[in-house]
């Protein structure tokens, strides 16, 4: 094996053949190298017809792995868990934290529920955060307790809020609900007395 064309391509083609293994093309590369080595056209300068097509073949089997390898991975598969995290609201305060509890079933990653605490947000905050979430117009009012139904950009959307019991007033619990083409979610909330914590629940279901 005197060719150093051949025995370049050789080298490079165990390397790639490694990485290609997982994209199924090592059976592939592993056929032509085997032809090439066992083919005695492969020591003549002036190479047979059939020794150029082996070359040629060698070739797509070095580049074909590697340019499978350079793609861009399929995107991940949307779960239930993931839509909770994208319903979470984002910190930007130092004194703010995010507690949660529950989970999603490792045999069905389409359901989803947790209850939340989340401290060093305001009820208007966490009020406005989910109106966003559902397209809708409405901002938080503190005497306005909203229940609607509506279809909003982001889909078919539900929201029905009361009035803490007493003569205290303030908002009691709050409940959003929005149904998409690929995920329902619903989620509940209060105010805690001590006026420093929101605590609800939060459930989603992929379609």
């Amino acid at each position: 094996m005197s060719d150093p064309f051949v025995r370049g391509l050789m080298a490079v083609a165990f390397v790639l053949n490694g990485l290609a293994f997982a994209n199924g093309l090592a059976f592939a590369t592993g056929y032509v190298l085997r032809e090439v080595a066992n083919s005695p056209s492969h020591l003549n300068r002036n190479p047979a017809p059939g020794a150029a097509m082996t070359r040629s073949l060698l070739l797509v089997a070095l580049f074909t792995p590697a340019a499978l390898l350079a793609a861009d991975p399929p995107p991940k598969k949307l779960t239930a868990d993931a839509v909770v995290k994208q319903w979470t609201p984002k910190l930007d305060k130092d004194e703010a934290s995010i507690g949660r509890t529950g989970g999603s079933p490792k045999e069905s990653p389409d359901v989803a529920g947790y209850t939340f605490q989340y401290t060093g947000m305001t009820l208007e905050e966490v009020w406005n955060f989910y109106a966003e979430k559902c397209g809708l117009e409405e901002r938080y009012k503190e005497k306005n307790y909203l229940i609607s139904t509506s279809t909003t950009k982001k889909g078919e959307c539900v929201v029905s809020g009361r009035p803490v019991a007493g003569k205290s007033g303030g908002h009691g619990e709050t409940m959003f609900l929005l149904k998409t083409a690929e995920y329902t979610v619903t989620v509940s909330f209060h105010l805690d007395p001590d006026g420093k914590t929101v605590q609800g629940s939060i459930a989603a279901v992929l379609k």
